[in-house]
Protein backbone atom coordinates (compact mmCIF):
# COMPACT_ATOMS: atom_id res chain seq x y z
CA UNK A 1 0.00 0.00 0.00
CA UNK A 2 1.09 3.58 -0.61
CA UNK A 3 0.66 6.48 1.85
CA UNK A 4 -2.86 7.33 0.64
CA UNK A 5 -4.02 3.72 0.88
CA UNK A 6 -2.47 3.29 4.33
CA UNK A 7 -4.17 6.43 5.59
CA UNK A 8 -7.52 5.30 4.21
CA UNK A 9 -7.16 1.87 5.79
CA UNK A 10 -6.31 3.28 9.21
CA UNK A 11 -9.36 5.55 9.12
CA UNK A 12 -11.53 2.59 8.17
CA UNK A 13 -10.32 0.64 11.21
CA UNK A 14 -10.51 3.26 14.00
CA UNK A 15 -13.86 4.89 14.77
CA UNK A 16 -14.50 8.60 15.22
CA UNK A 17 -16.49 10.14 18.10
CA UNK A 18 -19.88 10.08 16.37
CA UNK A 19 -21.26 7.47 18.77
CA UNK A 20 -21.19 7.57 22.56
CA UNK A 21 -19.75 4.04 22.82
CA UNK A 22 -16.70 5.22 20.86
CA UNK A 23 -15.87 7.98 23.31
CA UNK A 24 -12.13 7.76 24.09
CA UNK A 25 -12.00 4.27 22.65
CA UNK A 26 -8.61 4.40 20.97
CA UNK A 27 -5.37 6.30 21.53
CA UNK A 28 -5.21 7.46 17.91
CA UNK A 29 -8.71 8.96 17.80
CA UNK A 30 -7.58 12.43 18.87
CA UNK A 31 -4.88 12.84 16.22
CA UNK A 32 -7.07 11.34 13.53
CA UNK A 33 -10.29 13.29 14.13
CA UNK A 34 -9.90 16.12 16.66
CA UNK A 35 -6.43 17.39 15.72
CA UNK A 36 -7.30 18.31 12.08
CA UNK A 37 -10.28 20.30 13.35
CA UNK A 38 -8.36 22.12 16.10
CA UNK A 39 -5.36 22.84 13.85
CA UNK A 40 -7.25 23.83 10.70
CA UNK A 41 -6.80 20.86 8.42
CA UNK A 42 -3.30 19.74 9.40
CA UNK A 43 -2.54 16.04 9.43
CA UNK A 44 -0.81 15.32 12.70
CA UNK A 45 2.90 14.92 11.99
CA UNK A 46 3.06 11.62 13.87
CA UNK A 47 0.50 10.12 11.50
CA UNK A 48 2.43 11.46 8.52
CA UNK A 49 5.58 9.80 9.82
CA UNK A 50 3.75 6.54 10.50
CA UNK A 51 2.21 6.47 7.02
CA UNK A 52 5.58 7.20 5.36
CA UNK A 53 7.36 4.57 7.46
CA UNK A 54 4.78 1.86 6.81
CA UNK A 55 4.73 2.69 3.08
CA UNK A 56 8.52 2.27 2.95
CA UNK A 57 8.33 -1.12 4.68
CA UNK A 58 5.41 -2.20 2.48
CA UNK A 59 7.59 -1.79 -0.63
CA UNK A 60 9.61 -4.77 0.54
CA UNK A 61 7.32 -6.61 2.99
CA UNK A 62 3.96 -7.15 1.35
CA UNK A 63 1.00 -6.70 3.69
CA UNK A 64 3.02 -5.31 6.61
CA UNK A 65 1.00 -2.08 6.87
CA UNK A 66 -2.30 -3.94 7.01
CA UNK A 67 -1.01 -6.38 9.63
CA UNK A 68 0.36 -3.52 11.74
CA UNK A 69 -2.74 -1.34 11.52
CA UNK A 70 -4.97 -4.30 12.38
CA UNK A 71 -2.92 -4.84 15.54
CA UNK A 72 -2.98 -1.16 16.51
CA UNK A 73 -6.72 -0.86 15.88
CA UNK A 74 -7.47 -3.80 18.17
CA UNK A 75 -5.94 -2.18 21.26
CA UNK A 76 -8.13 -0.24 23.69
CA UNK A 77 -7.08 3.27 24.70
CA UNK A 78 -6.60 2.12 28.28
CA UNK A 79 -3.66 -0.07 27.20
CA UNK A 80 -1.26 2.35 25.46
CA UNK A 81 1.85 0.32 26.35
CA UNK A 82 0.68 -2.40 23.95
CA UNK A 83 0.72 0.16 21.14
CA UNK A 84 4.29 1.10 22.10
CA UNK A 85 5.30 -2.53 21.60
CA UNK A 86 3.94 -2.46 18.05
CA UNK A 87 5.54 0.90 17.32
CA UNK A 88 8.82 -0.49 18.66
CA UNK A 89 8.65 -3.32 16.13
CA UNK A 90 7.95 -0.81 13.32
CA UNK A 91 10.91 1.29 14.48
CA UNK A 92 13.33 -1.64 14.44
CA UNK A 93 12.27 -3.14 11.11
CA UNK A 94 12.27 0.26 9.40
CA UNK A 95 15.79 1.13 10.52
CA UNK A 96 17.25 -2.29 9.72
CA UNK A 97 15.70 -2.11 6.25
CA UNK A 98 17.29 1.31 5.72
CA UNK A 99 20.82 -0.03 6.24
CA UNK A 100 22.69 -0.07 2.94
CA UNK A 101 23.86 -3.63 3.52
CA UNK A 102 20.35 -5.05 4.06
CA UNK A 103 18.78 -7.26 1.42
CA UNK A 104 15.49 -5.35 1.27
CA UNK A 105 13.53 -8.29 -0.12
CA UNK A 106 14.71 -10.85 2.42
CA UNK A 107 12.35 -10.09 5.31
CA UNK A 108 10.40 -13.02 6.73
CA UNK A 109 7.81 -12.13 9.38
CA UNK A 110 7.43 -14.39 12.41
CA UNK A 111 9.66 -17.24 11.20
CA UNK A 112 8.45 -20.39 12.92
CA UNK A 113 10.10 -23.84 12.73
CA UNK A 114 6.84 -25.68 13.36
CA UNK A 115 3.21 -24.84 14.10
CA UNK A 116 2.69 -23.55 17.62
CA UNK A 117 6.37 -22.87 18.30
CA UNK A 118 7.47 -19.58 19.82
CA UNK A 119 9.22 -17.38 17.29
CA UNK A 120 11.05 -14.05 16.94
CA UNK A 121 9.45 -11.03 15.24
CA UNK A 122 11.24 -11.39 11.90
CA UNK A 123 14.43 -12.40 10.12
CA UNK A 124 16.33 -10.68 7.32
CA UNK A 125 19.68 -10.73 5.54
CA UNK A 126 22.26 -8.04 6.29
CA UNK A 127 25.52 -8.25 4.38
CA UNK A 128 26.31 -11.94 4.10
CA UNK A 129 24.51 -12.97 7.28
CA UNK A 130 20.93 -13.87 8.16
CA UNK A 131 19.62 -12.35 11.38
CA UNK A 132 16.68 -13.37 13.53
CA UNK A 133 15.29 -10.37 15.42
CA UNK A 134 13.29 -10.32 18.66
CA UNK A 135 11.89 -6.93 19.79
CA UNK A 136 10.89 -6.03 23.34
CA UNK A 137 9.36 -2.72 24.39
CA UNK A 138 8.65 -2.55 28.15
CA UNK A 139 5.66 -1.22 30.02
CA UNK A 140 7.37 1.33 32.27
CA UNK A 141 4.24 3.34 33.08
CA UNK A 142 4.09 2.50 36.80
CA UNK A 143 7.88 2.57 37.14
CA UNK A 144 7.99 6.17 35.85
CA UNK A 145 6.23 7.36 38.98
CA UNK A 146 8.73 5.87 41.41
CA UNK A 147 12.12 5.64 39.68
CA UNK A 148 13.07 9.20 40.79
CA UNK A 149 11.83 9.13 44.36
CA UNK A 150 15.27 8.92 45.93
CA UNK A 151 18.28 6.70 45.32
CA UNK A 152 18.07 4.27 42.42
CA UNK A 153 20.26 1.18 42.60
CA UNK A 154 21.27 0.14 39.09
CA UNK A 155 23.65 -2.74 39.88
CA UNK A 156 23.71 -5.51 42.47
CA UNK A 157 24.96 -3.93 45.69
CA UNK A 158 25.67 -5.88 48.86
CA UNK A 159 22.97 -6.16 51.53
CA UNK A 160 24.90 -4.07 54.05
CA UNK A 161 25.40 -1.33 51.43
CA UNK A 162 21.69 -1.22 50.65
CA UNK A 163 20.93 -1.15 54.36
CA UNK A 164 23.00 2.03 54.76
CA UNK A 165 20.98 3.81 52.09
CA UNK A 166 17.65 2.53 53.39
CA UNK A 167 18.09 4.10 56.81
CA UNK A 168 17.06 7.59 55.63
CA UNK A 169 16.41 7.33 51.90
CA UNK A 170 13.76 5.85 49.68
CA UNK A 171 15.32 3.11 47.56
CA UNK A 172 14.29 2.21 44.01
CA UNK A 173 15.77 -0.78 42.24
CA UNK A 174 16.29 -0.94 38.50
CA UNK A 175 14.27 -3.13 36.13
CA UNK A 176 17.06 -5.67 35.75
CA UNK A 177 14.70 -8.62 36.24
CA UNK A 178 12.61 -7.41 33.29
CA UNK A 179 15.72 -7.32 31.10
CA UNK A 180 16.72 -10.74 32.40
CA UNK A 181 13.27 -12.03 31.40
CA UNK A 182 13.70 -10.53 27.92
CA UNK A 183 16.98 -12.40 27.52
CA UNK A 184 15.43 -15.64 28.77
CA UNK A 185 12.49 -15.29 26.35
CA UNK A 186 14.79 -14.49 23.43
CA UNK A 187 17.08 -17.38 24.36
CA UNK A 188 14.13 -19.78 24.26
CA UNK A 189 12.82 -18.51 20.92
CA UNK A 190 16.21 -18.50 19.22
CA UNK A 191 17.02 -21.97 20.58
CA UNK A 192 13.80 -23.38 19.10
CA UNK A 193 14.33 -21.65 15.75
CA UNK A 194 17.89 -22.92 15.43
CA UNK A 195 16.49 -26.42 15.58
CA UNK A 196 15.08 -25.88 12.09
CA UNK A 197 17.52 -26.54 9.25
CA UNK A 198 16.53 -23.32 7.47
CA UNK A 199 17.29 -21.14 10.48
CA UNK A 200 20.17 -22.96 12.13
CA UNK A 201 22.82 -20.51 10.90
CA UNK A 202 20.90 -17.33 11.69
CA UNK A 203 22.68 -14.79 13.87
CA UNK A 204 20.36 -13.54 16.60
CA UNK A 205 19.63 -10.10 18.02
CA UNK A 206 17.43 -9.10 20.92
CA UNK A 207 16.37 -5.45 20.47
CA UNK A 208 15.10 -3.61 23.55
CA UNK A 209 13.33 -0.30 22.90
CA UNK A 210 13.78 1.44 26.27
CA UNK A 211 12.96 4.99 27.28
CA UNK A 212 15.37 7.90 27.85
CA UNK A 213 16.95 6.21 30.88
CA UNK A 214 19.08 3.92 28.76
CA UNK A 215 21.66 3.70 31.55
CA UNK A 216 19.31 1.19 33.21
CA UNK A 217 19.71 -1.21 30.28
CA UNK A 218 23.43 -0.59 29.92
CA UNK A 219 24.03 -1.11 33.65
CA UNK A 220 22.00 -4.32 33.71
CA UNK A 221 23.83 -5.75 30.69
CA UNK A 222 27.48 -4.73 31.09
CA UNK A 223 28.09 -3.32 34.56
CA UNK A 224 31.40 -5.03 35.41
CA UNK A 225 30.11 -5.85 38.89
CA UNK A 226 26.96 -7.76 37.89
CA UNK A 227 26.08 -7.30 34.18
CA UNK A 228 24.11 -10.08 32.50
CA UNK A 229 26.52 -10.10 29.54
CA UNK A 230 29.65 -10.29 31.69
CA UNK A 231 31.45 -13.04 33.57
CA UNK A 232 30.13 -11.53 36.82
CA UNK A 233 26.46 -11.87 35.82
CA UNK A 234 24.01 -11.82 38.71
CA UNK A 235 22.02 -14.54 36.88
CA UNK A 236 24.06 -17.73 36.98
CA UNK A 237 21.52 -20.10 35.41
CA UNK A 238 22.21 -19.06 31.83
CA UNK A 239 24.73 -17.24 29.68
CA UNK A 240 22.12 -16.81 26.95
CA UNK A 241 24.33 -18.54 24.41
CA UNK A 242 21.64 -18.37 21.71
CA UNK A 243 21.38 -14.57 21.98
CA UNK A 244 24.35 -13.46 19.89
CA UNK A 245 23.87 -9.77 20.51
CA UNK A 246 21.62 -7.16 22.09
CA UNK A 247 20.75 -3.70 20.79
CA UNK A 248 18.98 -1.22 23.02
CA UNK A 249 17.48 2.10 21.92
CA UNK A 250 16.23 4.93 24.12
CA UNK A 251 13.66 5.82 21.47
CA UNK A 252 10.63 4.89 23.54
CA UNK A 253 11.29 8.31 25.06
CA UNK A 254 10.29 10.02 21.82
CA UNK A 255 7.19 7.91 21.36
CA UNK A 256 5.99 8.23 24.96
CA UNK A 257 6.36 11.99 25.05
CA UNK A 258 3.86 12.29 22.23
CA UNK A 259 1.19 11.06 24.61
CA UNK A 260 -0.37 13.39 27.13
CA UNK A 261 -3.93 13.50 28.42
CA UNK A 262 -4.23 10.29 26.43
CA UNK A 263 -3.49 12.16 23.20
CA UNK A 264 -0.59 12.38 20.77
CA UNK A 265 0.75 15.90 21.18
CA UNK A 266 4.21 17.24 20.47
CA UNK A 267 5.98 18.91 23.38
CA UNK A 268 7.64 21.53 21.20
CA UNK A 269 6.05 24.93 20.49
CA UNK A 270 6.91 24.62 16.78
CA UNK A 271 4.22 21.94 16.45
CA UNK A 272 5.85 20.14 13.51
CA UNK A 273 9.36 18.65 13.82
CA UNK A 274 11.47 18.06 10.75
CA UNK A 275 12.62 14.67 11.98
CA UNK A 276 10.75 11.47 11.28
CA UNK A 277 10.19 10.05 14.75
CA UNK A 278 10.89 6.54 13.39
CA UNK A 279 14.20 7.44 11.71
CA UNK A 280 17.09 6.71 14.08
CA UNK A 281 19.59 8.35 11.71
CA UNK A 282 18.08 11.70 12.64
CA UNK A 283 18.47 11.19 16.39
CA UNK A 284 22.24 10.96 16.80
CA UNK A 285 22.11 12.33 20.35
CA UNK A 286 19.88 9.45 21.38
CA UNK A 287 21.73 6.70 19.55
CA UNK A 288 21.32 3.08 20.51
CA UNK A 289 23.89 0.78 22.05
CA UNK A 290 25.05 -2.51 20.54
CA UNK A 291 26.34 -5.35 22.74
CA UNK A 292 27.96 -8.54 21.49
CA UNK A 293 27.38 -11.44 23.85
CA UNK A 294 30.86 -12.82 24.69
CA UNK A 295 29.30 -16.19 25.57
CA UNK A 296 27.24 -16.60 22.38
CA UNK A 297 27.49 -19.67 20.17
CA UNK A 298 27.88 -17.51 17.07
CA UNK A 299 29.99 -14.41 16.51
CA UNK A 300 28.28 -11.49 14.80
CA UNK A 301 30.52 -9.93 12.15
CA UNK A 302 28.31 -7.03 11.11
CA UNK A 303 28.83 -3.66 12.81
CA UNK A 304 25.61 -1.78 13.58
CA UNK A 305 27.45 1.48 14.17
CA UNK A 306 25.06 3.50 11.97
CA UNK A 307 22.20 3.03 14.40
CA UNK A 308 23.89 1.85 17.60
CA UNK A 309 27.22 2.47 19.33
CA UNK A 310 29.18 -0.78 19.90
CA UNK A 311 29.89 -1.50 23.55
CA UNK A 312 31.36 -4.52 25.31
CA UNK A 313 32.43 -5.78 28.72
CA UNK A 314 35.93 -4.44 28.02
CA UNK A 315 34.69 -1.07 26.74
CA UNK A 316 31.86 -0.51 29.16
CA UNK A 317 31.25 3.21 28.92
CA UNK A 318 30.56 5.78 26.25
CA UNK A 319 32.39 8.83 27.47
CA UNK A 320 30.54 11.55 25.59
CA UNK A 321 27.14 11.09 27.27
CA UNK A 322 26.51 10.31 30.95
CA UNK A 323 23.44 8.17 30.31
CA UNK A 324 25.56 5.68 28.35
CA UNK A 325 27.71 4.70 31.30
CA UNK A 326 26.85 1.65 33.42
CA UNK A 327 26.05 3.10 36.82
CA UNK A 328 25.86 1.54 40.30
CA UNK A 329 23.63 4.09 42.01
CA UNK A 330 21.89 7.34 41.06
CA UNK A 331 20.69 9.98 43.51
CA UNK A 332 17.81 11.49 41.56
CA UNK A 333 17.31 14.33 44.02
CA UNK A 334 20.43 15.82 42.44
CA UNK A 335 20.48 13.74 39.22
CA UNK A 336 23.94 12.39 40.08
CA UNK A 337 25.17 8.87 39.35
CA UNK A 338 28.21 6.84 40.35
CA UNK A 339 29.89 4.19 38.22
CA UNK A 340 32.86 1.98 38.98
CA UNK A 341 32.26 0.81 42.54
CA UNK A 342 33.78 -2.52 41.48
CA UNK A 343 37.14 -0.75 41.11
CA UNK A 344 37.11 0.37 44.77
CA UNK A 345 38.18 -1.43 47.91
CA UNK A 346 35.46 -2.67 50.29
CA UNK A 347 36.06 0.23 52.68
CA UNK A 348 36.07 2.86 49.94
CA UNK A 349 32.88 1.41 48.41
CA UNK A 350 31.13 1.65 51.75
CA UNK A 351 32.33 5.21 52.39
CA UNK A 352 31.26 6.43 48.95
CA UNK A 353 27.82 4.86 49.24
CA UNK A 354 27.47 6.47 52.67
CA UNK A 355 27.76 9.90 51.02
CA UNK A 356 24.24 9.34 49.67
CA UNK A 357 22.57 8.08 52.85
CA UNK A 358 21.21 11.43 54.08
CA UNK A 359 18.16 13.20 52.68
CA UNK A 360 18.79 16.42 50.81
CA UNK A 361 17.03 19.71 51.31
CA UNK A 362 15.83 19.98 47.73
CA UNK A 363 14.66 17.70 44.98
CA UNK A 364 14.49 18.02 41.21
CA UNK A 365 10.76 17.78 40.63
CA UNK A 366 9.55 16.28 37.35
CA UNK A 367 13.01 14.99 36.46
CA UNK A 368 11.23 12.02 34.95
CA UNK A 369 10.84 13.99 31.70
CA UNK A 370 14.38 13.17 30.55
CA UNK A 371 17.43 11.35 31.88
CA UNK A 372 19.48 14.47 32.41
CA UNK A 373 22.16 13.44 34.90
CA UNK A 374 25.85 13.58 35.72
CA UNK A 375 27.84 10.37 36.19
CA UNK A 376 31.07 10.17 38.17
CA UNK A 377 33.58 7.55 36.98
CA UNK A 378 35.25 6.17 40.08
CA UNK A 379 37.66 4.11 38.00
CA UNK A 380 39.39 7.23 36.72
CA UNK A 381 39.60 8.85 40.13
CA UNK A 382 40.99 5.70 41.75
CA UNK A 383 43.62 5.50 39.01
CA UNK A 384 44.58 9.19 39.44
CA UNK A 385 44.63 9.25 43.26
CA UNK A 386 46.28 6.30 44.97
CA UNK A 387 45.32 7.41 48.49
CA UNK A 388 41.73 6.42 49.29
CA UNK A 389 41.22 9.41 51.59
CA UNK A 390 42.03 11.68 48.67
CA UNK A 391 39.60 9.76 46.46
CA UNK A 392 36.82 10.24 49.01
CA UNK A 393 37.51 13.97 49.29
CA UNK A 394 37.45 14.38 45.51
CA UNK A 395 34.09 12.58 45.33
CA UNK A 396 32.70 14.82 48.07
CA UNK A 397 33.78 17.96 46.20
CA UNK A 398 32.24 16.76 42.92
CA UNK A 399 28.94 16.01 44.66
CA UNK A 400 28.90 19.52 46.16
CA UNK A 401 29.51 21.07 42.76
CA UNK A 402 26.75 18.97 41.23
CA UNK A 403 24.30 20.04 43.94
CA UNK A 404 24.89 23.66 43.01
CA UNK A 405 24.39 22.97 39.31
CA UNK A 406 21.17 21.08 39.99
CA UNK A 407 19.72 23.95 42.01
CA UNK A 408 20.32 26.26 39.06
CA UNK A 409 18.65 23.76 36.68
CA UNK A 410 15.41 23.39 38.61
CA UNK A 411 13.82 26.27 36.73
CA UNK A 412 14.69 24.79 33.33
CA UNK A 413 13.25 21.39 34.21
CA UNK A 414 10.06 22.95 35.53
CA UNK A 415 9.86 25.06 32.36
CA UNK A 416 10.02 21.93 30.18
CA UNK A 417 7.16 20.40 32.13
CA UNK A 418 5.14 23.61 31.94
CA UNK A 419 5.59 23.68 28.15
CA UNK A 420 3.87 20.31 27.88
CA UNK A 421 0.99 21.49 30.04
CA UNK A 422 0.71 24.76 28.10
CA UNK A 423 0.37 23.00 24.73
CA UNK A 424 -2.40 20.81 26.05
CA UNK A 425 -4.15 23.73 27.72
CA UNK A 426 -4.05 25.71 24.47
CA UNK A 427 -5.42 22.73 22.54
CA UNK A 428 -8.36 22.49 24.95
CA UNK A 429 -8.96 26.24 24.73
CA UNK A 430 -8.95 26.20 20.93
CA UNK A 431 -11.35 23.25 20.91
CA UNK A 432 -13.82 25.04 23.17
CA UNK A 433 -13.70 28.13 20.94
CA UNK A 434 -13.88 26.36 17.59
CA UNK A 435 -16.71 23.98 18.39
CA UNK A 436 -19.01 27.02 18.55
CA UNK A 437 -18.62 27.64 14.83
CA UNK A 438 -21.89 27.95 12.91
CA UNK A 439 -23.01 24.59 11.57
CA UNK A 440 -23.61 25.98 8.08
CA UNK A 441 -20.00 27.24 7.74
CA UNK A 442 -17.19 25.35 6.00
CA UNK A 443 -15.61 22.82 8.37
CA UNK A 444 -12.34 23.97 9.89
CA UNK A 445 -10.67 20.66 9.04
CA UNK A 446 -10.74 21.88 5.42
CA UNK A 447 -12.51 18.82 4.10
CA UNK A 448 -14.59 21.03 1.82
CA UNK A 449 -17.78 20.00 3.61
CA UNK A 450 -20.05 22.01 5.85
CA UNK A 451 -19.28 21.80 9.57
CA UNK A 452 -22.62 20.05 10.22
CA UNK A 453 -21.84 17.38 7.63
CA UNK A 454 -18.28 16.83 8.87
CA UNK A 455 -16.59 17.39 12.24
CA UNK A 456 -19.80 18.36 14.02
CA UNK A 457 -20.78 14.74 13.43
CA UNK A 458 -17.34 13.12 13.78
CA UNK A 459 -16.58 14.85 17.10
CA UNK A 460 -20.03 14.67 18.65
CA UNK A 461 -18.84 12.82 21.79
CA UNK A 462 -15.22 13.96 21.88
CA UNK A 463 -13.73 15.12 25.17
CA UNK A 464 -10.19 15.40 26.52
CA UNK A 465 -9.49 12.48 28.85
CA UNK A 466 -6.29 11.80 30.74
CA UNK A 467 -5.51 8.13 30.20
CA UNK A 468 -1.76 8.37 30.04
CA UNK A 469 0.91 10.70 31.40
CA UNK A 470 4.56 10.58 30.28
Amino acid sequence: MDVTEIKSYLYSKIDDYSRRENQNKHLFQYIMYAYPFIYEGKTHWFLSHLFETLAYIDKFVEGYSKITIDKIASIDKKNPEQIFQILGEVLVLFNLLKLDETDKNSVELEPVPYKGAKNPEFRLKIGNEWFAIEVKTPDLSSFNDIRHNGVQITSRLKKEEIKVLKENREIVFSKDLKIQDYLKSAEEKFFVNRGEEKYKNDKTILVIVWDDFINECISTLVNPHSGLLTNESFYKDSKFENVDSVITFRHLHHLKHLFYFGELLIYSPKDKPSKNVFDLDEYSLTTGVYFKNPNAYKEVQFDFFKIAYPISENENSINFVAEYQPTDIIDWTIAFGVSGLSFCSEELRYNIISLFKDKREFKLENSKITADLTVLSLKRIVEDYKDEKEVLEVVKRIIKINESVCISNIGKIESDWNTINEINTNAKRKWNELKKVRIDKSCLCKSGKKYYECCYHHLRYFKFTKYYTP
